[in-house]
């Protein structure tokens, strides 16, 4: 979730100070794709009324709600083995990826799973290469996949690819 500090931070939108008694509304960062049309959003807080009055408002409502619906606490499971992920340090996940349905990593959006059982998973391989593909594509701005794809290349060396 973004930081606020009252009387010191700023709404992104109209840039005035949040101030003690303001309604806030403020998002996780929940995109590492600066592509992305809600990138604005992304670990970002806003006076309530200056994100309600955006017109992209909608949108991060629905986006922070599929989020929520996939990776929040009590929607924790792997996606390999479909069993819960208790230990956060246990959990390998990638966030919100790419809009286009038609896309290979689009399948990836908010994929999770228990790193132990990456490392014995057969797709180990085709994910990495989905995810390199996505990095160097003019799909992808940014440095945020370049964490996830190392660990997975250090997944696949304990496998021995």
């Amino acid at each position: 979730m973004s930081i606020v500090i009252l009387g010191r931070s700023h709404c992104k939108i109209c840039g005035r100070i949040i101030e003690e008694g303001d309604d806030v509304t403020g998002f996780p960062a929940f995109t590492s794709n600066e592509l992305d049309p809600l990138v604005f959003f992304n670990d970002a807080a806003f006076h309530t009324r200056c994100f309600d009055s955006h017109h992209s408002s909608d949108n991060v409502r629905n986006r922070m709600a599929e989020r929520e619906s996939k990776v929040g606490p009590q929607n924790r499971k792997c996606d390999i083995c479909q069993k819960p992920i208790s230990s956060y340090k246990e959990n390998f996940e990638l966030p919100y990826l790419i809009d286009e349905s038609g896309h290979p990593s689009y399948a990836l959006n908010y994929f999770q799973a228990h790193r132990g059982c990456m490392t014995q998973w057969s797709n180990l391989r085709k994910i990495h290469g989905t995810l390199k593909a996505l990095r160097m594509s003019d799909k992808w701005k940014g440095d945020g996949l370049d964490s996830a794809i190392l660990e997975i290349e250090m997944m696949m060396s304990k496998q021995g690819c």
